[in-house]
């Protein structure tokens, strides 16, 4: 079936094909990823606010929110899953699980995170099929249409898992609350850590897109299995850069001394400058803020030759800890913290 029986099918209108076939063959694929993905484009902006119940104003931040820009006021883009989604966004003010402005910074925590999700899959798909075509032949319209056909494929095959995954997270989010972390923006104590890959600047300039790849995804495989196998929660990867937190300040540091290990004895990995502080964290949005992340990022960036670098705080923690050994560095001006005294951290053999 071609793109444009499968869109008369669909039942797109006539001189909406027209019009996207007009414009090349590229907007025809396009328009069927939104057939495919969303269903048929019914509504503006202003008739899916009337019918959501609220102002356009209000729908239009919900839809930043998530991550997109704003669409002409008469442009028909939205469809009905567009409207059940918004209703249902709506629904969670309405039964007071949040209120507006908490529920709009929700939809950008979800936005952001589902957003990742997408383009990674969607990256891994065209690289696939882009492989495949250059070994066995294939036009640029064959490799697009087959990227749209897979995406397409991914909804009911992933709908369990996102479905499954969310109650997991939303398991463990609901244990730490009751366990005592507390509430968002309500303070707490825990051992924040961040680790940066040393010269990673200078090896973005040296290496291919393909090797870069590979280092980066090595450092995210690591990390990951690193920091939930001793017991630590990774909060984010920054490229280069991963920070994680741990309730206790010996579950951090074995992270810490491990992840450098592990890096270093990595074939294709640079060594890593990793930071702690221990201290009082404010959550908000599945992140973590506060002077004691900014000492912890401060410390990771300090150029040393011991790879892991504490704070007084992390210090006083494992003072009753045998596991480690802490030798006092010297005092350093860190930005924006001032002068602080600063200690190296390894295992005691």
């Amino acid at each position: 079936m071609s793109l444009r029986e499968y869109l008369v099918a669909e039942g797109a209108p006539a001189d909406v094909i027209d019009a996207a076939e007009s414009q090349g063959s590229e907007a025809l694929r396009l328009l069927a990823v939104d057939y495919l993905l969303l269903g048929a484009p019914a509504y503006t902006s202003t008739q899916i606010a009337k019918l959501a119940g609220i102002d356009e104003d209000t729908a239009r931040r919900y839809w930043r929110a998530l991550g997109f820009a704003d669409v002409p006021d008469d442009e028909v883009v939205f469809t009905d899953l567009d409207l059940a989604a918004l209703k249902g966004a709506l629904m969670l003010t309405e039964a007071g699980f949040a209120k507006p402005e908490v529920n709009l910074q929700i939809a950008r925590v979800m936005g952001h995170a589902m957003s990742k999700i997408a383009d990674a899959q969607v990256s891994s798909i065209g690289s696939r099929i882009e492989q495949s075509a250059q070994e066995h032949g294939g036009t640029a319209d064959e490799i697009s249409e087959a990227i749209v056909n897979d995406t397409s494929r991914l909804v009911p095959i992933n709908e369990s898992f996102l479905s499954y995954m969310y109650r997991r997270h939303l398991a463990a989010a609901a244990k730490r609350t009751v366990a005592g972390e507390g509430s968002e923006e309500t303070g707490l104590t825990l051992t924040v850590g961040f680790a940066d890959m040393v010269g990673f600047t200078a090896i973005t300039r040296r290496l291919e897109d393909q090797e870069l790849e590979a280092l980066v995804e090595r450092f995210e495989t690591i990390s990951y299995d690193t920091i939930g196998s001793l017991g630590g929660r990774l909060v984010k990867m920054i490229g280069d850069e991963v920070m994680f937190v741990a309730e206790q300040a010996r579950v951090a540091a074995d992270i810490a001394i491990t992840l450098a290990e592990r890096c270093a004895a990595d074939e294709i990995l640079p060594g890593l400058r990793i930071g702690l502080a221990h201290g009082p964290l404010i959550r908000r949005a599945g992140d973590y803020y506060g002077p004691t992340v900014n000492l912890a990022n401060r410390l990771a960036g300090l150029v040393s030759l011991e790879p892991v670098l504490v704070s007084w705080s992390v210090r006083d923690a494992l003072r009753e800890e045998p596991a480690f050994s802490i030798k006092r560095s010297r005092n350093r001006h860190l930005k924006g913290l001032g002068r602080t005294s600063v200690y190296s951290l390894r295992r005691a053999w």
